[in-house]
């Protein structure tokens, strides 16, 4: 299933504030996001809608199977993102995590398999990624 990507952020989001504390708030994901509550709950229902999450107004947000699978699968493409930006390309982790997260909304999956199979490269080819990386002005 398809989702917009401010849908995607907000699915992600859930997702990232369950896995630390097990479960997710309309607060934590406005604090998180930086969004108003009014826009955290019209997600939420178009999330619920789409079968993403189970929502109820006054209750925690919990994942479906269908919204955990999607949300994991996007935690991983920013992961692997971020990873690639990080270390291989020397970006500093801040602006790594902002250009991770503009790319992960339109890259495909072959792009994103290559990108992976370059970060895991040049993981074990240190000396192949300094002298990468210096070609490259790092």
């Amino acid at each position: 299933m398809s989702i917009s990507e401010s849908l995607e952020d907000y699915l992600k989001s859930v997702y990232q504030i369950q896995i630390e504390k097990d479960f997710a708030r309309v607060k934590d994901v406005v604090e998180m996001l930086g969004v108003k509550t009014s826009s955290v709950i019209s997600a939420l229902k178009k999330l619920s809608r789409d079968g993403l999450v189970d929502y109820e107004k006054y209750s925690y947000i919990k994942l479906t199977q269908a919204g955990l699978l999607q949300a994991s699968l996007l935690f991983e493409k920013h992961s692997s993102l971020l990873a690639f930006l990080e270390n291989v390309l020397c970006i500093k982790r801040e602006e790594a995590d902002c250009l991770a997260h503009g790319i992960e909304h339109h890259i495909n999956q072959h792009l994103l398999a290559k990108m992976e199979a370059v970060t895991k490269f040049f993981a074990g080819n240190p000396e192949l990624l300094k002298e990468m990386q210096s070609y490259i002005g790092e």
